[in-house]
């Protein structure tokens, strides 16, 4: 029981002591919580904005993610998303065949989007990914925007590099 009440002695005494608002651990909180309010709110009410304390690269665009195809690239940041625009931008014939889609795959492509070639040839609006692939074939997904409907389909375009010439071709095409 002695045991007891001088515990109890020293626990009143610490107590007594705590007024100190140096010592009190309550009052360090309090102060360390303003502290932290201070720090946060400043900023909010500063003529400078949060990005101005954030390192970026403000005069960087920023492309913006497509939910289909990705990551969107400028036109003009590589030489087969500018032969994808192109192509792309040009109307359906069977010159357009000639130019752009393999030898070997003409005949094939044509039967399987000969419709949805002719129906969407020349696009206005479009979009584009980076291309993905190696140094001989790589793929380079669009997607695009017509005024005339709402909705705006997106494909993936497979290119295939040729030794003999020199250029890309259109090997296959999908849907997305």
């Amino acid at each position: 029981m002695r045991f007891d009440k001088r515990e109890e002695a020293l626990h009143y005494g610490a107590m007594k002591r705590s007024k100190n608002p140096k010592s009190c651990p309550s009052a360090m909180k309090r102060m360390v919580l303003l502290l932290c309010l201070f720090l946060a709110v400043v900023p909010i009410f500063s003529a400078v904005g949060v990005k101005d304390y954030l390192p970026s690269r403000r005069f960087e665009p920023r492309l913006p993610m497509d939910p289909v195809i990705g990551k969107v690239v400028e036109r003009t940041s590589d030489p087969l998303v500018d032969l994808t625009v192109e192509a792309f931008s040009q109307p359906w014939s069977a010159q357009w065949v000639l130019a752009y889609v393999d030898e070997p795959v003409r005949r094939m492509f044509t039967l399987a989007w000969d419709e949805t070639l002719a129906a969407l040839l020349p696009v206005g609006r479009m979009v584009c990914s980076s291309p993905v692939g190696d140094e001989s074939s790589k793929t380079v997904s669009l997607r695009i925007f017509s005024d005339s409907s709402s909705a705006s389909p997106a494909f993936s375009v497979n290119w295939r590099f040729s030794d003999g010439d020199g250029k890309w071709y259109l090997v296959s095409m999908r849907d997305l």
